[in-house]
């Protein structure tokens, strides 16, 4: 048995008459369901439009929220992408910037959701290109977390904030290179008014996740490198530069694109880490072929084996502690050590 009212149950069947019925003695506003879903919530949501209104014409709410997200019909219906019910619900007063507990609007449900007809619809009534949820993510944000490459190309033609810092000071070029979306990338390196080489909160730059994270290894540094990323920013907090982060993270690829671009390999960080010494002592012990590899790249570069960190402590101490053998013959130091 359907664990939904007549009324609600009614709307599910797409049955007009029984609605029609039963709204002459039901309340159009009663809720329903875990989430408290109004009758207008269940008609956007499965797509019932010749339901709404019929709905509205016995009052029912048009901007109500439920209660887990605070969305609104609109909300549901820019979810699902469903261009008629958006139409209906603006016509009928439905107010389109109506944000939900987490601050967004339904344009940003439609962004979210990848609705690209939502979108335009939503634009074309007058939704804010510019909104921001309670994180200061916008729409190019979303879209380019989300990998969705049309989207970020339609919104950034129509006025869509291009380099805005959410509230941890990413911007949509961080989110997409963090997310490994390289085509997304190579269209935003390009537009007017973003900076490849902004600074979020944390002190990182786009150059530094992708060598960190390298979902694409070494292809999303070489896309940044080509528009001008800067080789030696570093970390504010760490003082660690983009050749730290890719060694750290065996990103073998983009250290060997850094270093060709200039990056030190004798870089030294606020701890006096250099890439070497980030590559041994925070490196994936369990990757250990990796490991050697990114050592020998450092060090067929050049890299100072003897540099210690403030607390006296050389690459060789760390390869020793960890039982890094082949890393230790690469560094050549069982003398020193007295290995």
């Amino acid at each position: 048995m359907s664990p939904y009212p007549p009324l609600i149950r009614a709307i599910l069947s797409n049955d007009a008459s029984t609605l029609r019925t039963l709204l002459s003695t039901n309340d159009p506003n009663q809720t329903a369901g875990k989430y408290s879903w109004t009758p207008l919530h269940f008609a956007a949501y499965h797509h019932t439009p010749t339901l709404i209104p019929l709905l509205l014409s016995h009052d029912a709410a048009v901007s109500v929220k439920e209660s887990k997200d605070g969305f609104t019909p609109l909300h549901k219906a820019a979810e699902r992408g469903y261009v008629d019910i958006i139409t209906i619900l603006l016509d009928a007063g439905a107010d389109i910037e109506t944000p939900s507990y987490a601050g967004s609007t339904p344009l940003l449900i439609a962004v979210k959701f990848g609705c690209v007809k939502a979108i335009e619809a939503l634009l074309s009534r007058g939704a804010d290109v510019k909104c921001v949820d309670r994180t200061g993510r916008g729409v190019l944000h979303v879209a380019a977390e989300k990998g969705n490459l049309d989207i970020v190309k339609f919104l950034s033609k129509k006025g869509a904030a291009v380099d805005e810092g959410n509230e941890k000071g990413r911007t949509p070029l961080y989110l997409a290179v963090r997310n490994g979306w390289v085509d997304v990338v190579e269209y935003l390196v390009t537009l007017e008014g973003v900076d490849v080489n902004k600074v979020g909160d944390d002190g990182w730059t786009a150059l530094h996740a992708a060598s960190f994270y390298g979902k694409k290894g070494g292809e999303m540094v070489k896309v940044l490198l080509e528009n001008g990323a800067e080789v030696g920013v570093k970390i504010s907090s760490t003082g660690y530069t983009p050749l730290h982060k890719a060694s750290e993270a065996g990103n073998l690829e983009a250290a060997k694109l850094l270093v060709e671009k200039g990056a030190s390999v004798n870089a030294r960080s606020l701890r006096r880490h250099t890439p070497l010494y980030a590559a041994v002592r925070f490196g994936d012990s369990k990757e250990r072929e990796r490991m050697l590899e990114m050592v020998k790249m450092l060090v067929g570069k050049k890299a100072d084996v003897g540099i210690k960190d403030r607390f006296g402590m050389g690459v060789g101490s760390i390869a020793k502690q960890k039982g890094l053998t082949e890393v230790m013959k690469v560094l050549d130091v069982e003398e020193e050590f007295g290995l």
